[in-house]
């Protein structure tokens, strides 16, 4: 019971930050590849809710999928959760920034055995809370598309790929 209250405030708070709560306009898509245990598809939606001076707070939905065959048959993982990330823009290098985030939400695993069986085929299924956190590095060379790059424990050890931004 506790795993399915935690994924619920995870979902319902990740909701609240994609609906536009919060002073700035800027929401951001990351999309890349985990390496580690969720090695896999990394997708995060980020909605920023405030700034001051070179900081800002954002939340957001954090997707993590991985599909591997196995010796009998196939796995997946996924991830489904919140995010909180803190942000601090480097006045060194314009769009240039670094933040650490923090992940709550619920993990999936899916095993199907049907190769190599007689008779009928064998499924099981995994439920577990999923945290973590991580630091990373964003760089915005324009204000529409940049790349991240972020290690941590949660979604993978180490993540990276492209970031687009989009206005309300």
């Amino acid at each position: 019971m506790q795993f399915f209250k935690s994924f619920l405030i995870s979902i319902a708070f990740s909701c609240l930050s994609l609906i536009g709560y919060g002073q700035i306009n800027d929401r951001y898509i990351h999309l890349g590849y985990s390496l580690g245990p969720g090695q896999g598809v990394h997708l995060v939606f980020d909605n920023y809710f405030t700034s001051w001076d070179q900081h800002s707070i954002s939340g957001g939905v954090v997707f993590n999928a991985r599909f591997q065959d196995i010796d009998q048959g196939t796995e997946s993982d996924a991830i489904l959760g919140g995010r909180m990330t803190y942000h601090h823009l480097l006045e060194s290098v314009r769009g240039l920034s670094v933040y650490g985030s923090v992940l709550i939400g619920a993990g999936f695993v899916f095993v199907n055995n049907d190769r190599g069986y007689q008779g009928s085929r064998m499924e099981s299924e995994t439920r577990y809370l999923a945290v973590g956190a991580s630091v990373g590095v964003k760089y915005m060379p324009v204000r529409f598309l940049g790349l991240f790059v972020e290690a941590g424990y949660g979604t993978g050890y180490v993540s990276g790929g492209l970031v687009v931004n989009w206005k309300k």
